[in-house]
């Protein structure tokens, strides 16, 4: 079994690039041939200002010590500095607003390649909005941070169910219960050398424990090669009707009725597959 080391998840997070949940950030400051340490306390409100923006909309992670166009450069300040920016997204550093804990899934100074990186990753809030200690809220958009009104940033109850559902952790799921190929087809998409087990590792959709790789519901809802085994439901009715609405009753309008059953991405494929034949149907009066 394939277990995902948080340094080989690092450096695959560096080597992938910048996105609009991973932003990398230099602790140096100053142009070329001039560089100087970055300011602390403006790496500790960066530190700050960025994930309470991801929790606030998706996750994400930052890593200090890594350029933008993913050159490791490393975090050259002394330890005092580095266990500040370490607690700047905690209560300790009040940064945030009081009696609010962001809701941290690392944070972390790694030695990747002979270099201090700093390592933070958020999970997205689901009970609340997030803010600094000066009351602003921040957001993620279009790969930056920026200022968000407190008013438009409420959250969906229903969407926070399904997100729960979709990450519990499913009892007696293997990975030979999923489509391997479709699996690993994508895992060289995003990089190439993963294998199956590293890479649902590295999108969070797997947990290696003891006992062995666990699988999260969401997982079977993309791969799984038996559907029906684990969502009943994953499926979708297409009806084509005599009219422009279904009715009911005597008044009952469907010509065909059919039911098409499978993961997410064999749904996609076959309800356009099912589709299509009717989409390019017309009736031409003369």
């Amino acid at each position: 079994m394939d277990a995902l080391t948080l340094s080989e998840r690092v450096k695959d997070s560096i080597r992938v690039g910048e996105s609009d949940f991973r932003e990398f950030k230099s602790a140096f400051t100053g142009k070329d041939g001039e560089k100087k340490n970055g300011n602390p306390k403006e790496l500790c409100q960066y530190i700050a200002e960025a994930l309470v923006a991801f929790a606030n909309t998706d996750g994400g992670e930052i890593l200090i010590g890594v350029e933008n166009d993913g050159t490791i450069t490393g975090v050259p300040h002394p330890q005092e500095v580095i266990q500040a920016m370490l607690d700047a997204p905690t209560p300790k550093s009040n940064r945030l607003a009081k009696g609010q804990t962001l809701p941290i899934l690392h944070k972390i100074a790694l030695d990747i390649e002979g270099k201090t990186v700093l390592f933070f990753q958020v999970d997205k809030g689901s009970s609340k909005i997030y803010q600094l200690a000066d009351g602003r809220v921040m957001r993620r958009e279009n790969e930056r941070t920026v200022p968000a009104n407190v008013e438009n940033l409420q959250f969906e109850w229903q969407e926070v169910k399904s997100r729960e559902y979709d990450r519990q952790l499913v009892d007696g799921a293997k990975m030979t219960d999923l489509d391997i190929d479709s699996v690993q087809r994508l895992a060289d998409d995003y990089l190439k050398g993963y294998t199956a087990e590293k890479f649902l590792q590295h999108l969070k959709l797997a947990e290696y424990s003891p006992s062995g790789l666990r699988l999260r519901r969401a997982t079977l809802l993309l791969f799984a090669k038996d559907i029906q085994r684990w969502h009943p439901r994953s499926q979708i009715r297409i009806l084509k009707v005599n009219g422009n609405e279904l009715l009911s009753g005597d008044k009952y309008n469907v010509i065909s009725d059919e039911i098409i059953q499978g993961n997410i991405q064999e749904l996609l494929i076959k309800s356009w597959e099912g589709l299509r034949p009717y989409l390019a149907y017309k009736t031409e009066f003369s």
